[in-house]
């Protein structure tokens, strides 16, 4: 193959592992900032739906967890196959109820398009999976 840095694609699997666990980081810090921390109750009016609290806690809960397992290496292509649908919601739920929010719909299909990447590539280096 012509290429001006031959030796450089010694490293494809390590750039794989570095691209893996920085989309990995990302989603463990992203679920873990949208937990639903507890607050104390100062009168029956400030007390939360408790539909909008379960509903909340349950898909920063699922993107942590995918976030883990894309961090260690475990089960990525299936993981792969699942983030792409929570940027995507989390993407069009940002445009729709925050237009002036700090990341726009583009970003969220940006990441969308890259965990859709390990579907096809694997893991890369030092995944658990990476043998099967």
């Amino acid at each position: 193959m012509l290429s001006l840095f031959q030796s450089l694609f010694d490293y494809q699997f390590v750039a794989l592992g570095a691209l893996r666990v920085i989309l990995s980081l990302f989603f463990i810090i992203e679920g873990y900032q949208k937990f639903p921390k507890k607050k104390t109750v100062d009168s029956v009016e400030n007390i939360p739906s408790w539909k909008k609290n379960a509903y909340k806690s349950f898909f920063s809960s699922i993107e942590f967890i995918l976030g883990m397992f894309l961090c260690i290496g475990l089960f990525t292509q299936a993981v792969a196959i699942l983030l792409p649908f929570i940027t995507i919601k989390r993407g069009y739920y940002q445009y729709r109820h925050k237009p002036a929010a700090e990341r726009n719909f583009s970003f969220y299909i940006l990441l969308g398009i890259v965990s859709l990447f390990f579907v096809f590539s694997g893991p890369g280096a030092y995944g658990i999976d990476y043998p099967l």
